[in-house]
């Protein structure tokens, strides 16, 4: 993932009401592995959703055969893998450096709805309930590192640097 790609997961909202009402240390166990999201086990995403990302996004060629990749691993991306014909997982990479980002955003939020999923991004350790719309994704979006980093790069870089205060 690249500094300037904000990352999320898109998962059934039945299985996010049965992790945990404190979702952040749900997708995170007290080991330090990866928490596992949801899976896509009793709902399925619409139909058309290969037909919705491809209007956004160019289908390109994925490393995994079990994925359809739709846009370059480089800038927006959003990744469906697939088990036994029905979806497992979708996972989406928005590149923030063009400002070229409201019509993914819109079909993503789309999806979202008409699939009764939420959108739930973050790193692994951090991972955090998005939302289903626009609105909630785009204001993720203005609270995240991603965004920080493309807004000015040498001050995101230099506040990693500075050492933490001590309370």
């Amino acid at each position: 993932m690249a500094t300037w790609q904000f990352s999320m997961h898109l998962v059934p909202r039945e299985g996010l009401l049965t992790v945990s009402p404190d979702l952040r240390a749900a997708f995170s166990d007290d080991d330090g592995s990866d928490g596992d999201l949801p899976a896509w086990t009793v709902t399925q995403p619409p139909a058309d959703l290969v037909e919705r990302l491809s209007r956004v996004l160019p289908e390109v060629e994925c490393w995994d055969r079990t994925t359809r990749q739709f846009g370059p691993a480089d800038g927006t991306t959003v990744q469906v893998s697939y088990e036994d014909g029905r979806v497992v997982e979708i996972f989406a990479r928005i590149d923030l450096r063009w400002g070229e980002e409201n019509e993914v955003i819109e079909v993503l939020a789309s999806l979202a709805a008409d699939s009764d999923g939420w959108w739930v991004g973050g790193h692994t350790k951090e991972r955090v309930p998005i939302g289903q719309t626009s609105h909630e994704i785009r204001q993720a979006i203005r609270e995240s590192d991603a965004l920080r980093f493309v807004a000015d790069p040498r001050a995101f870089l230099a506040a990693l640097q500075k050492p933490a205060s001590r309370s």
